[in-house]
């Protein structure tokens, strides 16, 4: 696993931020221990991976029992470790500002009116209780639409004819459905939240009138 991999699994959506914020934020004391932390896991799991370049078989049931018991127990030790470092650097401002710039790019390719408001409102909607929340929920659930995805991609013949293909397809349509009122209760939450109010009388001057004075429904 490269670096970068390792450090967006410790903070989801990390490897989709520019490089520039990423060395602000690494060259803070909250930053090097993060960065440290991913250098580390990265060099464990190659170490593992060339004792036996199918580890990550385990996943589909045809690893060694060996490299079975260490896979489990790296996961197992990054998942506490990781916990650890959170718990550490997660009050710093540092830490912060780097999750609010996750949650910024990501309200900014997930929703239109985004791009309306000012940066500094921008800041503020992606501190939000509930945009982190989107956002929690939609990388759990983009995971299990492209897992369905990879998943039906792998799918021969007689799944075709047995039903299996078709299951798969309607509950990735389901899922994506399931997506889009996500992001609709996101959009009530903003029309409902009084702290909101200055964001939605900028995304109504920008010809969005709906959001002025709105009922959350």
């Amino acid at each position: 696993m490269t670096i970068l991999s390792v450090a967006a699994l410790i903070i989801p959506g990390y490897d989709s931020l520019p490089a520039a914020l990423r060395a602000v934020f690494e060259q803070s004391s909250s930053g090097q221990e993060f960065i440290l932390f991913a250098e580390r896991i990265s060099t464990e799991s190659e170490a593992l991976t060339a004792f036996s370049q199918k580890w990550y078989g385990v996943l589909y049931g045809y690893t060694t029992g060996a490299t079975k018991t260490k896979e489990e127990a790296l996961r197992s030790k990054l998942e506490v470790e990781k916990e650890e470092l959170i718990s550490r650097i997660s009050k710093t401002d540092e830490y912060k500002t780097i999750i609010m710039h996750v949650h910024r790019l990501f309200l900014e390719k997930e929703i239109d009116e985004f791009k309306l408001i000012t940066p500094e409102q921008q800041e503020l909607l992606a501190k939000a209780e509930f945009s982190k929340k989107l956002f929690a929920v939609l990388q759990a659930l983009d995971a299990e639409i492209e897992h369905l995805i990879q998943a039906r991609a792998n799918l021969g013949l007689w799944a075709k004819i047995n039903g299996t293909d078709f299951i798969h397809a309607q509950s990735i349509i389901d899922l994506h459905t399931q997506r889009k009122e996500l992001v609709n209760i996101w959009h009530k939450e903003l029309r409902a939240d009084p702290a909101m109010a200055a964001i939605r009388n900028t995304i109504a001057e920008k010809n969005w009138p709906h959001y002025k004075n709105m009922p959350p429904n």
